[in-house]
């Protein structure tokens, strides 16, 4: 009888060490799992081709901005409104690092290299379309990086750039809007300083989205003269 007890423990000891090595393998499996779909090796996207409709529109708009721009004063200000085809447009511009985006030319870690970019930008139905890939400073994890990807309305007012996200992802795995909206904070955050926000907002005074989907920018034509033409006075 003793004997049988004695079994019955150590069958018991067995079945728990099993069931907690079984635990300890799933819940490894689950963390690998997390670390795929949220951790990746830091991604490139191809810098975009410039369309024959690009160089027209950027002939037409520089003839009809470049002499409010040139005779500008400091005071003056201008409203410019696209149409998202335009928006998209001046987007690849700026990837390529054409003059029409000039405040906007990425230097640093904003950078073309070998024909990629560290993000991806488009302008669709009201909205931005962004994936970059955020730097956790922790290259064991799967490469350090966490691709991130936001969609949302932009807004610049009073030297505040905002992003009112509709969507957002965090690798693999998409987030609700409280996450969201932090991540828009913590990205806007890091970019606060860097050359070319500070051009932007050196430039732009307001942005908002109408009904239609149309992107209208109040800008500084006095600040752009200065920024193309690298003139201090």
């Amino acid at each position: 009888m003793a004997k049988t007890a004695g079994k019955i423990g150590k069958n018991r000891k067995k079945s728990t060490v099993r069931g907690w090595a079984v635990l300890g393998i799933c819940l490894l499996g689950v963390l690998l799992l997390l670390l795929v779909l949220l951790f990746t090796g830091h991604p490139r996207y191809p810098v975009p081709d410039l369309t024959p409709g690009d160089w027209s529109f950027q002939a037409n708009l520089l003839m009809r901005e470049l002499p409010r721009v040139l005779q500008s004063k400091p005071e003056d200000r201008a409203t410019l409104k696209l149409t998202p085809e335009e928006v998209n447009s001046v987007l690849r511009f700026a990837a390529n690092g054409g003059n029409l985006a000039a405040m906007f030319q990425y230097t640093g870690v904003f950078a073309a290299e070998n024909g990629t970019l560290p993000f991806r930008a488009s302008y669709h139905q009201g909205e931005l379309d962004v994936a970059y890939a955020h730097d956790t400073g922790m290259p064991l994890l799967m490469g350090g990086f966490l691709p991130v990807r936001l969609r949302g309305r932009p807004d610049l007012e009073n030297g505040q750039l905002r992003l009112f996200p509709s969507a957002a992802q965090l690798g693999r795995i998409p987030l609700g809007a409280t996450l969201a909206g932090f991540i828009v904070r913590t990205t806007l955050k890091q970019l606060q300083g860097h050359d070319s926000m500070e051009k932007l907002l050196q430039v732009v005074e307001r942005i908002k989205v109408d009904d239609a989907g149309n992107l209208e920018l109040v800008y500084r034509p006095y600040e752009l003269n200065r920024l193309i033409f690298n003139r201090n006075e």
